[in-house]
């Protein structure tokens, strides 16, 4: 038979092994999906000003909307690029 302080103690082993995991594993999905945000709207933005001259429509790529762009997303890049529409003068 088992001691129970050995059960207990393996059990203890096992919470604080999944606790540090948990930690260390949480900040690097979001590090990644930060990345892949960025990516996928810093290349919708850079489409949208390479598709400028035929739609009239410009966003400026300067490091604030890069940043913004990516903080918020592909819904974020579009609706920086419906905003730049709505402020263009007709």
């Amino acid at each position: 038979m088992i001691p129970w302080e050995l059960a207990l103690s393996f059990f203890v082993g096992l919470a604080l092994l999944w606790a540090l995991s948990t930690v260390l594993v949480w900040p690097r999905r979001i590090v990644w999906r930060l990345i892949t945000s960025s990516l996928v709207s810093g290349l919708c933005l850079w489409a949208i000003d390479l598709l400028s001259p035929v739609t009239g429509l410009f966003v400026p790529l300067t490091p604030f909307t890069l940043l913004a762009a990516g903080a918020l997303g592909l819904p974020g890049a579009l609706v920086m690029a419906v905003w730049a529409y709505a402020l263009i003068p007709l």
